[in-house]
């Protein structure tokens, strides 16, 4: 909530918090911290984590944040409000960062996690959040759990980060960088391996192209977990309009 805060926008649905929520533990193993959890119930809605509802309900019981229009949505029998945290909120969490020196790289990470999926409402949007390599498996319905890396290895999401970062670093060392065109990387020219992370975030099938965004500054280490953050945004966004467009030229 904090960092969602920071990231420069006040209030966030229930909805749009678990799935930053969801971003969040996904890809914080992209830059070597642990998630808190590795699994997210996946309803027709988007990601939801029962015991991350609980602790926003026991956070606003507590006044550290607020409850906007809470209201029950009768169709997925749930309730639905819009949060805020408060001035009492931002006070125990600056503490708490100040007095735990270890947590300040989780911090870090999480906002850079949440300030790449703000910039970028699109890719939090419903149909883009089962665009995503965790939770676009076709195996996996709705009701189900998709466990990311709880029981089993596997987390596509973050190996999708990381295969559009090294995508890119490549077309960068191949002088692209600076260039007039953005790098590009084609879906299809991928090993196989790549191609089942790359598949479940879209259609890896598809001949088109994904434009890979070139970085105002020069390339530097430090920029890097927060480029794979973005790049996968990016990544998310661009698959959501092929299938917006594909869907309008069949109507």
């Amino acid at each position: 909530m904090r960092a969602a805060t920071f990231s420069g926008t006040g209030t966030i649905t229930s909805d749009r918090f678990h799935r930053l929520v969801y971003f969040v533990n996904a890809l914080l193993p992209a830059v070597g911290l642990d998630a808190e959890t590795a699994r997210v119930l996946k309803a027709s809605y988007g990601p939801f984590f029962p015991e991350y509802q609980w602790d926003l309900d026991r956070l606003a019981g507590n006044g550290l944040i607020s409850v906007i229009d809470l209201h029950w949505v009768s169709s997925d029998q749930r309730f639905f409000g819009t949060y805020r945290i408060t001035p009492k909120g931002i006070r125990y969490t600056e503490k708490i960062a100040a007095a735990t020196p270890f947590l300040s790289d989780v911090e870090h990470a999480i906002s850079e996690i949440v300030s790449a999926f703000i910039a970028a409402p699109e890719a939090l949007s419903r149909l883009a959040s089962h665009l995503d390599a965790n939770l676009g498996q076709d195996t996996i319905r709705d009701g189900q759990i998709v466990d990311f890396g709880e029981w089993q290895s596997e987390n596509y999401s973050k190996s999708a980060a990381e295969f559009l970062l090294e995508s890119w670093l490549s077309n960068l060392a191949k002088g692209t960088h600076g260039s007039q065109e953005s790098p590009r990387m084609n879906a299809t020219s991928d090993t196989t391996e790549q191609n089942q992370y790359i598949a479940a975030a879209g259609d890896a099938n598809s001949s088109d192209s994904i434009e890979m965004p070139l970085a105002s500054e020069d390339w530097k280490p430090r920029y890097q977990h927060k480029r794979s953050f973005h790049l996968y945004v990016h990544y998310l966004v661009q698959s959501l309009r092929r299938l917006d467009s594909r869907i309008a030229a069949e109507v």
